[in-house]
């Protein structure tokens, strides 16, 4: 795995000698990077590090996971179906996110209360520590009954 020589890079993937093994290490990489950079932080709050290490184990476990679900090491087209799984599964999150949000909205309309105020920030980062395990999840379990589909 390569840190910074994008020739070597360039080369290996260009000759095909970057295995899917090989792929899943830089995936997860990226995959650490990003779960890390989207933490939320303000001047209001600043996450604690156990925020960022249940992160990182929610991210590393998901995608471990994944692998497994789609046979591990011996697995066939890993990337092809965890991205197309995982959009689908991205806009459900999404449409379900919406929708616990609006009734956030209503439920504010209908009491005269802060939601906002009276939802901690750790209650929050619960909520997303949940939904981040129910993703992963989600997409593990499409990505087994693909794999059975596939024989």
């Amino acid at each position: 795995m390569y840190f910074w020589n994008i020739k070597n890079v360039r080369e290996e993937l260009a000759t095909g000698k970057i295995s899917e093994r090989n792929a899943f290490k830089y995936f997860i990489a990226h995959a650490l990077w990003l779960s890390v950079l989207l933490i939320p932080s303000s001047e209001e709050y600043k996450p604690d590090s156990w925020i960022l290490i249940v992160w990182v184990v929610i991210t590393i476990g998901g995608l471990f996971y994944v692998r497994h679900g789609n046979g591990g090491y011996e697995g066939e087209n890993f990337f092809t179906r965890f991205f197309a799984i995982a959009w689908v599964m991205e806009v459900k999150f999404f449409a379900l996110m919406l929708l616990l949000a609006l009734a956030g909205v209503f439920y504010e309309g209908a009491t005269d209360s802060d939601v906002r105020a009276d939802f901690p920030v750790t209650y929050g980062l619960l909520g997303l520590g949940i939904y981040g395990v129910l993703f992963y999840w989600r997409i593990g379990v499409h990505m087994r009954r693909t794999k059975e589909l596939a024989k």
